[in-house]
């Protein structure tokens, strides 16, 4: 498989830059190119970049566009076989690229989710699982390394912290939705990969350590209330009015015993207004007219297969 390109979203994110760059130079397959999609930074992150890493594409918006409109921006910005996205809080191990892009070899797989570590070195995820709530969870949260098979295997989808998409599956699904701005995109984007008709696959080899949260920890609040405005929009945006007698009822269940938490710990106010926004708006937004034929052969078993302890969810309070 040839061809990768490297795409890394940054607000304000010049002190973590280095060293992911660093990472990225020494890959053992080397990216075509590598792209910085700056958020509109206001800490000199353009001049540092083109100072010390003219090698590097710098795509500067003059608004910060999120996470989701980065990434967009960047994928459309390119033109390789493979996309790799990457957080810029987070340093990939010398062989993620080559073992990313060893599983396109299988014509099915759509995207490859790589193993995300904790700087302490437990996992963070090693892709996405789905719930029988219809809530996104990270995969594995928790485990050791050495809990992981050693051969890849199929997930749900991949977390866009750190992931290797097929540019014909990130076509086919529509690319990463930008009003999402940040929160639950990978969660939505997994759904109409599958749906698209491609899998998406955990290599084990792949493996990045994520310092975690350096850019949206600033804002644990707008953090929370995008969690809580996303999840609905990936859920009922991506099922069918068929799944919703059962499954609807199940997430709603779900969702209104999660808001009592939040209550309880005083952030009732935040999650309330993040789930009005989230329904606030036209029918359409929530319908955005995708098709959604597939459903029942490629996304609606995942929302039934048992998962480890360990497999938290991935919008659990901060």
């Amino acid at each position: 498989m040839s061809g990768i390109d490297v795409i890394i979203p940054s607000w304000d994110g010049r002190p973590l830059l280095q060293d992911c760059l660093r990472a990225l130079a020494a890959q053992t397959l080397a990216p075509e190119e590598v792209i910085v999609v700056d958020n509109g930074s206001s800490d000199g992150t353009e001049d540092w970049l083109r100072a010390t890493w003219p090698s590097v594409r710098l795509i500067r918006l003059e608004v910060n566009q999120g996470f989701a409109g980065a990434v967009q921006e960047g994928v459309e910005s390119t033109a390789s076989e493979l996309v790799a996205i990457l957080n810029n809080d987070a340093r990939p191990h010398q062989a993620w690229l080559e073992a990313s892009a060893a599983v396109f070899e299988e014509k099915a797989v759509g995207a490859c989710a790589s193993v995300i570590l904790v700087p302490g070195g437990t996992v963070e995820s090693a892709g996405l699982a789905m719930s029988i709530w219809g809530v996104g969870r990270r995969h594995m949260e928790g485990a050791r390394p050495d809990d992981l098979p050693r051969e890849p295997f199929e997930v749900f989808g991949a977390s866009g912290g750190a992931a290797v998409f097929r540019r014909e599956a990130l076509i086919a699904a529509g690319g990463f939705d930008r009003s999402f701005f940040a929160q639950d995109e990978d969660i939505d984007l997994a759904f109409r990969v599958r749906n698209a008709g491609f899998i998406c696959v955990v290599q084990p080899r792949a493996v990045v350590v994520h310092l975690g949260g350096q850019t949206l920890r600033r804002s644990p609040t707008l953090l929370l209330a995008l969690a809580q405005r996303n999840l609905e929009w990936a859920f009922w945006s991506n099922t069918p009015w068929w799944w919703w007698p059962v499954f609807g009822v199940l997430h709603v269940g779900y969702q209104g015993a999660s808001v009592i938490r939040h209550a309880v710990a005083g952030r009732g106010r935040t999650v309330l207004k993040a789930k009005w926004a989230a329904f606030a708006g036209p029918p359409s937004r929530l319908r955005r007219g995708r098709p959604l034929s597939g459903f029942s052969r490629r996304v609606a078993p995942w929302f039934f297969v048992a998962q480890r302890p360990w497999t938290r969810s991935k919008t659990a309070p901060p």
